[in-house]
């Protein structure tokens, strides 16, 4: 049985140490004392705690917080950014993501009494700034609050360039140099591309204070680049750095950016909510792209008939053999047949008479569209 008599001294000689084993097996060892302590294998018992545990990198522990349910232990602690031990590089690489860690309490006087033990888990949230950091440290708990298995929903289940999402995400990457900062913390580049195609993409700079450092990228737009995250060090016009798109998930940016449809790890056309709750309605029209069926309701004015010659997935555009028709079929319905010769309606198109192409607001039913398949354009009562 553990022996604590030590915490009862009227002269405290209690440390606070704490052990960090990331998941490459690198092992950091802290203490609150103001002098190095090192525990040898004779020191240990249930628990690895051998190691030097360093004075020169200091911290502070919050209050515990422990239940007798299935809910996590939460420990918070601060600490301060050292060069030599603890980097603001290291921690936004994410080399500490899910590491061990070890906190308990030593008698510094004798290292030969028994430790109490604090908290044993896995680190969680980590947030640096330019001098110190703060990071949640996780009960053993932590690992039943998961979540195993794929579940159904409408966007894609993976991440971009992933073994099963299959795509060589590498072969996309540019490089571009830093020609203005904003106040608000972006940063522009000469990069051309279209909007949010770095969007939950990546930047890493390649010079500069930022040097090695990587960043999600929140938005991307007319040159511009906004972080999910404000870069750790001042980001100064000169800095280079290699920028990787992102993906969000839709299947419209797998279908339009990525042409990786085959791949797609969602179901976008389960129903949702909204569905759920609709009711019939005697009103043909649909916002969205959707199977037709036509009915006596309906009073068609005008009808032009083609086929379709191409299809620009890039820019959602289908491109037909229809050349002669004008603004007054704004507001109606674009209509062709798919592979399987089911008729499908798209109310959201404008139309450029040079080359007969149809530009779809919703991309999405660019999937659909077969070349040498026949296609309508109606305007409707």
């Amino acid at each position: 049985m553990s022996d604590y008599s030590w915490l009862q001294n009227e002269v405290t000689t209690a440390a606070w140490c704490w052990k960090v084993t990331r998941t490459d097996g690198t092992a950091l060892c802290f203490t609150s004392h103001d002098n190095n302590i090192t525990f040898s294998t004779a020191n240990s018992t249930v628990y690895d705690i051998t190691g030097t545990y360093k004075a020169n990198t200091g911290f502070s522990p919050t209050a515990t917080e422990t239940s007798n349910d299935l809910t996590v232990d939460n420990l918070e602690v601060d600490g301060i950014l050292n060069s030599n031990e603890l980097s603001a590089v290291d921690l936004a690489n994410g080399k500490y993501d899910n590491a061990e860690i070890l906190v308990f309490v030593c008698d510094w006087s004798d290292l030969t009494n028994d430790i109490l033990l604090v908290r044993r888990g896995t680190l969680g949230e980590v947030t640096s700034g330019k001098h110190g950091f703060k990071v949640d440290v996780r009960g053993l708990m932590q690992a039943y609050q998961q979540t195993v298995g794929g579940y159904y929903q409408k966007h894609c289940r993976v991440a971009l360039g992933s073994t099963k999402c299959g795509y060589d995400v590498d072969s996309l990457q540019v490089t571009g140099t830093v020609t203005a900062v904003g106040t608000d913390g972006t940063i522009t580049a000469g990069i051309a591309a279209v909007d949010d195609y770095f969007a939950y993409g990546s930047v890493t700079f390649t010079s500069g204070l930022n040097e090695g450092l990587t960043y999600e990228i929140k938005t991307f737009t007319d040159y511009v680049f906004t972080p999910f995250l404000p870069w750790i060090y001042t980001v100064a016009v000169g800095d280079t750095f290699t920028a990787l798109p992102g993906c969000n998930g839709n299947l419209s940016t797998c279908v339009n950016i990525f042409d990786n449809v085959l791949n797609f790890r969602g179901e976008p056309y389960i129903p949702g909510n909204d569905y759920m709750t609709s009711y019939v309605t005697t009103d043909n029209t649909d916002t969205g792209d959707t199977a037709y069926v036509n009915t006596d309701d309906d009073i068609t004015l005008k009808t032009v008939t083609g086929k379709i010659t191409a299809i620009d997935k890039l820019s959602n555009t289908i491109t037909t053999d229809i050349t002669d028709i004008d603004g007054t079929y704004d507001g109606g319905t674009l209509e062709f047949l798919d592979v399987d010769d089911t008729l499908w309606l798209i109310t959201n198109f404008t139309y450029t008479s040079s080359g007969g192409k149809f530009i779809l607001t919703n991309s999405s039913a660019i999937l659909k569209a077969v070349v040498g398949k026949s296609v309508e354009v109606i305007q409707r009562s």
